[in-house]
């Protein structure tokens, strides 16, 4: 944690980099259905072969509680929906777009998001 906080200090205070070296940006592309929305809040999410490999132990116990939890994730799933259906673009001001410039081109942004992608282990279901 103390790492995270002293990235903040340097970009705030030293005018440092925005992503750290070797990192990319998270993909923000949204659910397209209730299902990928329970995809995401449950325990089968994206990463789920890559958790089973990190710690079998756990994702055994967790699979073994599922059926306690299912009303939880199905709440959360639904609430994660909504959320996804009702949210609005943020209108930043002009002032604002004009300090932090142009957005990441397109070709950039996808080839952070497919890093991330390799890093996760290609498991994307």
């Amino acid at each position: 944690m103390p790492a995270a906080w002293e990235h903040l200090r340097r970009y705030m205070n030293e005018n440092g980099p925005p992503l750290q070296p070797g990192e990319t940006l998270r993909e923000t592309t949204l659910p397209q259905g209730w299902r990928q929305s329970l995809g995401i809040v449950s325990v089968f999410g994206p990463g789920w072969r890559g958790r089973w490999r990190e710690s079998p132990w756990l994702m055994g116990l967790l699979h073994l509680l599922s059926p306690l939890m299912v009303p939880l994730g199905l709440a959360m799933a639904t609430t994660h929906r909504l959320s996804c259906i009702t949210a609005r673009e943020v209108p930043w001001p002009q002032d604002i777009l004009d300090r932090i410039g142009p957005a990441l081109p397109t070709e950039q942004a996808q080839a952070a998001v497919q890093a991330q992608r390799a890093r996760r282990g290609g498991d994307t279901a």
